[in-house]
This record gives C-alpha cells, sequence and structure tokens, in this order.
C-alpha cells in the first residue's frame, strides 16, 4: 500500500532490537499482526539493532517519515517533539515508573525518556494507550488527562509449544524479569536464603541483566527463546512475581495460561491481570515473603485459571481495540 493510502502509521523501531523484554514484545506482536487486521496501516521498522541506531537513525518521528499520515502510533519509543502538530499521536505508555518510582528507573529513562514521554503525554492531539485500568488511573491522576483520552489495550499472551530442555536435578521456584530495582529481586534472594527452601529448591531466575544489582544466590538465565522459556514456565514448583511496581505483569498471565501458581505482590496492576487467580502479598515484606517461598512447594493454580487467561489476553484482540481507536480518531478528526 502507497504512503498516500496508509493514513495510519505504527512505528515498529523496537521490533528489531535483539532485547526481549516487554516493550519489545508488545511491538513485535501487535506489528506482525495489525497491517492484516487493518490495511490502511503502515508499519515501519527503522534503524537497526545498535543504541546509537534505534535512538536517532532513520528516526520514524522525523517529519518526513510522518508526511502524509493522519494518525502515528509510537508503541515503545516516545515521539520526538518535531512530530508536526497537524498528526495525531498514539502513544502507548506501558506505565509510570519514571514518574512513581523514579528512583528505580535507569538513567536513561530519567533523563531521556521521561522527558519526551511526558511531553507526549502532555500535548493535546495525543491519545494515551495503557495496558491496564490502573495505569490509566495515574495517568488521569499524575497528567490531568480526561478519561476520553486514555484507552486500556490489555497485552496478549499466545505461547509457542515448547522446546525440549535437559533434566534439571532441582525443583525450583521461578521469576521472570530484567534485574532492575522495582523487581524486587534482592528482597527475594535474602528471604530464598532465610527461608530454608534452599536446601531443595533453587530460585531460577529468567531475564536480562539491567541497571540492578545481581544478588548472589539465584541462578539467572538470560537470552532465553519463547519456546524455552515455556518449558521452564511449565517445569516450575511456581511463579513468584515480587515487583515493587508493574504496568501489567506479563510473566504472571504467561504462567497461568500454563497452569503455574503465581504468588506475587499486592499491587493494582498485578491484582487487575491476574484477577483473583493469584496468591498476594506484601512484597516489601520480609517475612511475608519468607512465608510465601515456604509454601511455594505446595501452591496450585485456582480451577479455571489457566482457561480465564487463555481466553482474556490475545494479541488479536489486543490488535482489534488498536484498530477500532485510530478508526475512531480518524473520524473525530474528519467531523
Amino acid at each position: 500500500m502507497s504512503r498516500e493510502s496508509a493514513p495510519y502509521l505504527f512505528d515498529a523501531r523496537s521490533a528489531a532490537w535483539p532485547r526481549t523484554t516487554g516493550w519489545e514484545r508488545y511491538t513485535r506482536e501487535i506489528a506482525c499482526r495489525i497491517a492484516v487486521a487493518e490495511p490502511r496501516v503502515r508499519v515501519r521498522v527503522a534503524g537497526t539493532q545498535g543504541i546509537g541506531s534505534r535512538l536517532w537513525q532513520d528516526a520514524v518521528a522525523t517529519p518526513a517519515a510522518v508526511r502524509g499520515t493522519r494518525i502515528v502510533h509510537f508503541p515503545t519509543l516516545p515521539p520526538a517533539p518535531w512530530v508536526h502538530p497537524a498528526t495525531a499521536l498514539v502513544f502507548t505508555l506501558h506505565d509510570m515508573t519514571w514518574w512513581r518510582w523514579r528512583e528505580t528507573a535507569s538513567r536513561m529513562g530519567r533523563h531521556y525518556y521521561a522527558p519526551l514521554a511526558a511531553a507526549a503525554v502532555r500535548r493535546r492531539s495525543t491519545h494515551v494507550v495503557v495496558g491496564t485500568a490502573a495505569v490509566r488511573d495515574e495517568v488521569m491522576d499524575y497528567f490531568g488527562r480526561d478519561p476520553g483520552s486514555v484507552t486500556v489495550v490489555p497485552l496478549g499472551v499466545e505461547l509457542p509449544a515448547p522446546a525440549p530442555l535437559p533434566p534439571r536435578s532441582r525443583p525450583y521456584v521461578l521469576t521472570v524479569g530484567t534485574l532492575e530495582p522495582r523487581k524486587n529481586m534482592a528482597r527475594l534472594v535474602r528471604a530464598y536464603q532465610d527461608s530454608g527452601l534452599s536446601s531443595t529448591h533453587d530460585l531460577l531466575v529468567v531475564g536480562r541483566v539491567g541497571w540492578g544489582d545481581r544478588p548472589a544466590g539465584m541462578e539467572l538465565v538470560a537470552g532465553v527463546g519463547d519456546a524455552e522459556l515455556v518449558s521452564i514456565y511449565q517445569g516450575a514448583t511456581a511463579l513468584m512475581l515480587p515487583s515493587l511496581y508493574e504496568g501489567f505483569g506479563l510473566p504472571a498471565v504467561e504462567a497461568m495460561q500454563l497452569g503455574v501458581p503465581v504468588i506475587c505482590s499486592d499491587i493494582p496492576a498485578l491484582r487487575e491481570v491476574t484477577g483473583g487467580n493469584a496468591t498476594y502479598l506484601d512484597a516489601t515484606d520480609g517475612d511475608a515473603l519468607v512465608d510465601a517461598l515456604r509454601s511455594a512447594p505446595l501452591a496450585s493454580a485456582p480451577d479455571g485459571a489457566a482457561a480465564w487467561a487463555v481466553q482474556t489476553y490475545t494479541w488479536n484482540r489486543a490488535v482489534e481495540l488498536l484498530c477500532d481507536l485510530y478508526r475512531e480518531l480518524d473520524d473525530r478528526m474528519a467531523s
């Protein structure tokens, strides 16, 4: 489809990144489906895998790149400030870490992404997409946005067939996430050591090394593919997600779909995405974490939790909601 006949642009730059965090997964999953669901969407992947490339080279936010489009959706990177004011923006804000939990964010997040994101959210022509009602409420409260300018589009989960992995010598409790302060890994590891669980179970962490410390006493596995991750989930005694803050909590939904018991922080976003199908705790309370780890070998997923998660969180539904939003915004601009 030509540029002139594709009035909606989806900025898929982060789909080319080699990382496998929630940001990149979100962009990849949407990018491979959205132009099929709505032919007027043009998906643009720009730049290469280097950090300089993804920030500056062939930036989709440049005036030349968005010329002829009426709506541009930025699903990961905040839009640059020079996007033409006549272009309507859709910006997916995955969470409010940069403002609510600033001390846990990376230096680049605090000093580069946060100012761009704040400028985008405050821009009158921006429509904000969030993954949960919990983040929607935070955006409206912090930025003063009205409810009609913030839309909840839950993420999806579509898990591949598991890849065979070598058997492990001991059972394990699993946690999934980047090593960053808000994931609360240091407190989890201390609780694991204090609980006595280390005599029978390993603490396995799947994720990448970020800007947080790597506590001794846990086993870190990085660079795991989707099919391997499914096998790791299936072998887990339980998933522990003791985050201080989340905007969605994709590992909780992935574990639920596979029938793995979830033990997670009692915070709004995780309450919302698990729908009451998890065990909740105050993850700032070391004793509560110790008790949760001791009970993990006996944990079980509630009946019906897996089927509920499979039906509730799909990428096709996310794409459908986004396409409906584009059309609604386009109709508003035309009226």
